[in-house]
């Protein structure tokens, strides 16, 4: 519905501006909330998966962190492409001032029902992909 479209469309316009504050693209700063919220290694193109992204997007704003000295860009042993992402102690430093106080924000915003946020949106997308994949069939 045009309504919950809206809703999205405000989500990322709260998201981008929070990354633009602390002078980040939207996509470098999904690249921190991916490293800081596990301790999973995380590889550019596991990322561009995760986050249904081009390569080339994360690779720019990978490559972009790096340049900042907020992470390492790191080739694992067997991998032909796409480099593991590291924090360096600059980059733990700012995840420190940035991305953990972002996790409390979301906390607090969603309160007690997160759990069902996550589902009912889960739901409607799984929903939203089936009605999209019979109408293309």
């Amino acid at each position: 519905s045009a309504a919950l479209n809206a809703l999205y469309m405000e989500q990322d316009d709260i998201y981008s501006a929070y990354a633009a504050h602390f002078g980040l693209s939207g996509t470098a700063f999904w690249i921190l909330y991916a490293i800081c919220e596990s301790d999973e290694v995380k590889t550019q193109n596991a990322l561009a998966d995760g986050f249904h992204m081009p390569r080339q997007s994360i690779n720019s704003a990978a490559a972009a962190l790096a340049k900042q000295g907020y992470v390492a860009l790191e080739q694992l042993p067997g991998a032909r492409s796409g480099k593991a992402l590291r924090l360096t102690d600059v980059g733990k430093a700012f995840c420190d001032r940035m991305i953990y106080p972002f996790f409390a924000i979301e906390e607090r915003a969603l309160g007690a029902d997160a759990e069902r946020y996550v589902e009912l949106t889960r739901r409607m997308i799984a929903s939203l992909g089936d009605g999209v994949t019979d109408a293309i069939k």
